[in-house]
């Protein structure tokens, strides 16, 4: 059964699972099967556009940022490329402020890391957006931001990135809550490391919160393919860290 984007932009149980499989899609792009990029773009094609909450939308950059970290092949490449132009241009030209710097740092990382700079340009559809975006990667900053000002956009920052977890029902506050803080490393940990440890604390935290919202509410048929979607990625990533060993 396929959920229509009214659907999903009724159910906010929907909409944080929809969250998660984004999130855990960034941590295992570099083992995604190529055939779901172009069906994941198209979905957020459909979404986007129609204000969706924040949340979405910044998981969804993550998302999209990720995606220059990997070479697609050539033969999903005219239907990912184009999809993907499309969604950069919408977020670089929409959006409150606090969107418009994700996106800006969502693109930084797509620009810097990808093989297919081809697209960059279509990404771009106005002079304005170009002077935006010099300006970002260079360091080039008009205003200078005050201490009060930037504790006024953190704390904005941080209602936006929790939104989810105030939607769900009192179990998933509580388990959120349960989550506790790693312990202090008796060395200091180098960036590779420290890198490793951000993607599975974001990942084990993904997962629990994921585990707590299908015991309250039942999934919809689709999650259930994308589990086993994450389930084959994960053995992969396994393998070659045996392999690695």
């Amino acid at each position: 059964m396929r959920m229509s984007v009214s659907q999903v932009l009724s159910q906010p149980a929907v909409q944080c699972t929809l969250r998660l499989l984004l999130l855990l899609s960034v941590i295992l792009v570099q083992s995604m099967e190529p055939q779901v990029l172009p069906q994941a773009l198209t979905c957020l094609s459909s979404l986007l556009p129609l204000k969706c909450p924040d949340d979405i939308v910044l998981a969804a950059l993550d998302f999209l940022a990720s995606l220059g970290e990997i070479f697609l092949p050539p033969e999903i490449q005219s239907q990912v490329l184009p999809k993907l132009a499309s969604l950069f241009s919408a977020l670089l030209t929409d959006g409150s402020w606090l969107l418009q710097h994700h996106t800006l740092e969502a693109f930084a990382h797509f620009v810097e890391a990808t093989n297919h700079e081809e697209v960059i340009p279509q990404c771009l559809p106005s002079e304005e957006i170009k002077t935006k975006v010099v300006n970002f990667l260079s360091k080039n900053v008009p205003l200078e931001e005050n201490r009060e000002a930037r504790l006024e956009r953190l704390k904005l920052q941080s209602s936006v990135i929790e939104r989810p977890r105030d939607r769900l029902e009192s179990g998933a506050v509580e388990a959120a809550g349960d989550l506790q803080p790693c312990p202090k490393r008796a060395r200091q940990q180098t960036s590779e490391e420290e890198q490793y440890e951000t993607s599975l604390q974001a990942a084990e935290s993904a997962l629990k919160t994921l585990q707590t919202l299908m015991a309250q509410t039942p999934p919809p048929q689709w999650v259930a393919a994308r589990l086993r979607e994450l389930e084959t990625q994960i053995t992969r990533i396994n393998a070659v860290q045996r392999t690695g060993a």
